[in-house]
């Protein structure tokens, strides 16, 4: 099968298709990392789905919530239009109520607080989702709920994308100020549809059903919703009026913000914060070293003072010497890490400047180029491309040896050769205008020396911290052997 590539991330399989765009799983060839990358087909023209699909993308790369689906960028530009986000892999929140039909209270509580919880962050930065349900919720393995799908999405001050008085959103959720195309939606129109999606949680049904949408619409603009016990009679009451108050028509006589939401909810899951307990009466609480005093009517040597005195000084020095051990020690391993980071991203661009892909090539010849001006094997895999039987790969490597620094003069010999005997005149061209640069460019070994010196001092603050540790440790054996 023919590898699929939007780069820097290969496309395995389709995980989803809407009206919004194609969702596949896809390999990030930077780290090996799975994530989910959403693009829209090159031939898509209408103005409106661009205009939706760029404003999902700017909003996502403002939100950070556990509850919301991180986006890692994307590119909007020309014929092509996507971006990443994370991968969540346990399917969606609709798919699970169909299997299930409906869920307990506490079920649907915690659920609800999550939802919440997620609504209240993108609303305080003023952004309204506008197309809540439960198909926009994604699961983890784990059961957390994720926010997705913006693309219906609006943020205050800004321009719109929905022509004044339009209908938008899915109907089985929609607020009557939505359905009306008035008042301008806001965080409460959100709101009116949490309530539709703790409804159909608890009933396993949405608040209004018709034949068609139009009398669903109908339904949500004038008649009054049912009550959540006429469908589950164990439902707390609490939770029932919460829905109530959320279903009301107009949005000012909705609950005032997502955080009133969630507070309500945490209410009545009974999760309310502790206070920590008051100490136990006739418990001694231990001393500090400030009350390191003799006892009334005891007298004590002047050696001994002295050597309690240095003992409540040095008690703070074994902790210190030890910490500061830890800190070298973990600084050393997080440069084995690094480097081994490094390793691993150098591999899959040696696996990518191998293919056929000619931008995926001139992709990876360029991050190796990069990279060759600290890895010696980075710039030894763009030499032997000079080699290459194909020009294209000799063009490639030549445009990644330009970005190699004082790394590029190890292609010297090669580039000589290019410049006297190569038959592609392009080739030819591209070698001697680089030739003229490195002849032009001193060694450079900064990068080696700098690598070096790192080394050799992460090796001298853990050798003196050691020291110090051991030195330490006999004058405190001293004070106690002589205090006995």
């Amino acid at each position: 099968m023919e590898k699929r590539w939007i780069w820097p991330f290969e496309l395995l399989d389709k995980l989803g298709e809407g009206g919004m765009g194609v969702v596949y799983r896809a390999r990030y060839v930077v780290d090996n990392r799975h994530v989910a990358v959403k693009l829209l087909p090159p031939d898509v023209a209408n103005s409106t789905i661009l205009s939706r699909f760029e404003r999902e993308l700017e909003i996502l790369k403002t939100l950070r919530h556990p509850n919301i689906v991180r986006s890692f960028g994307g590119v909007c530009e020309g014929n092509q239009h996507f971006y990443a986000m994370e991968l969540v892999e346990g399917g969606t929140l609709d798919r699970l109520l169909e299997e299930r039909g409906k869920f307990s209270a506490d079920v649907a509580i915690q659920l609800a607080l999550q939802m919440a919880s997620g609504l209240a962050y993108a609303h305080e930065r003023g952004v309204v989702h506008r197309d809540v349900k439960p198909g926009n919720f994604l699961l983890t393995t784990a059961g957390k709920l994720k926010l997705s799908d913006f693309g219906l999405a609006t943020v205050e001050a800004a321009t719109k994308i929905t022509a004044a008085g339009k209908t938008m959103g899915t109907f089985p959720y929609m607020a009557p100020e939505q359905i009306r195309g008035r008042p301008p939606v806001s965080p409460q129109t959100d709101l009116y549809a949490l309530g539709c999606v703790i409804f159909e949680m608890l009933t396993g049904r949405t608040p209004f059903i018709g034949e068609t949408p139009a009398e669903v619409m109908h339904k949500h603009l004038d008649a009054k919703p049912p009550r959540v016990s006429e469908f589950t009679p164990d439902c707390p009451m609490g939770l029932e009026s919460l829905v109530r108050d959320l279903l009301q028509k107009e949005p000012t006589d909705r609950p005032e913000s997502a955080y009133v939401v969630a507070k309500r909810l945490t209410d009545l899951d009974g999760s309310a914060t502790r206070t920590p307990s008051p100490k136990q009466r006739g418990v001694d609480t231990p001393p500090s070293h400030a009350t390191l005093t003799p006892p009334k009517g005891i007298v004590v040597p002047p050696r001994a003072a002295e050597m309690l005195e240095r003992s409540t000084r040095n008690k703070w020095l074994m902790p210190l010497l030890c910490i500061s051990l830890a800190l070298s020690v973990a600084l050393n391993f997080h440069t084995v890490e690094t480097s081994s980071q490094k390793r691993r991203a150098e591999e899959l661009w040696f696996e990518a400047f191998k293919s056929d892909n000619v931008e995926l090539r001139n992709h990876a010849a360029r991050a190796l180029g990069e990279m060759a001006r600290t890895s010696p094997d980075a710039a030894d895999t763009l030499v032997a491309g000079l080699s290459d039987s194909r020009p294209g790969v000799r063009l490639s490597a030549l445009e990644g040896l330009e970005q190699a620094g004082p790394a590029a003069r190890a292609a010297l010999t090669p580039l000589m050769r290019i410049k006297n005997t190569d038959d592609n005149d392009m080739v030819r061209r591209r070698a001697i205008d680089l030739l003229a640069t490195v002849q032009a460019t001193p060694e450079g070994r900064s990068a080696q020396f700098g690598r070096f010196f790192y080394w050799v001092l992460g090796i001298l603050v853990t050798a003196g911290a050691l020291y110090f540790a051991f030195t330490a440790l006999r004058k405190q054996i001293r004070v106690v052997r002589s205090s006995r």
